[in-house]
């Protein structure tokens, strides 16, 4: 009983300790390489910046692939933040730059009859950075398109 008590208490103070660290110091941790400053930061920001991503591409499964580069790309610039805006502003300019990269980059394989070439790579070709990004968030993105209906092609001329 004691032992609960002591697991319970402390995950108290971890979750205290979460909260009250600010984003500014997350980044400056996450430049240092700390996982779990990173898993925080995401757990805080994944939804604003999905939903952001969203209402841009209009495309849920391009605005999943897009949150993962857009993390991937804050656990490798993390230094490069300079403090000049708050930390959400700057992972929302990442999530903009990339969105309409995408979506110009989708227009171009359209134009081209579906030549055109990616402008990014997929998140699964870093293996060693996509396990920074929270287990949790990578199963709840295998579910949302285990969930997922099918696109229908129409054949209709």
């Amino acid at each position: 009983m004691q032992n609960v008590v002591a697991i319970n208490s402390a995950a108290r103070q971890s979750i205290i300790a979460a909260q009250a660290t600010s984003d500014e110091m997350l980044l400056e941790s996450i430049a240092d390489g700390n996982r779990t400053a990173m898993h925080i930061l995401y757990s805080r920001h994944n939804v604003r910046v999905y939903r952001f991503i969203l209402r841009i591409v209009r495309d849920t499964t391009m605005a999943e692939d897009l949150v993962s580069q857009v993390f991937l790309d804050v656990w490798r610039t993390a230094r490069q933040f300079e403090g000049r805006s708050q930390v959400s502003t700057w992972l929302l300019s990442i999530a903009r730059f990339k969105a309409l990269t995408s979506l110009r980059q989708r227009r171009l394989s359209r134009e081209v009859g579906g030549r055109g070439r990616p402008d990014h790579r997929h998140p699964t070709e870093h293996r060693e950075d996509a396990d920074v990004l929270c287990p949790q968030a990578a199963r709840r993105v295998a579910e949302m398109r285990r969930h997922r209906q099918p696109r229908r092609l129409s054949l209709t001329a």
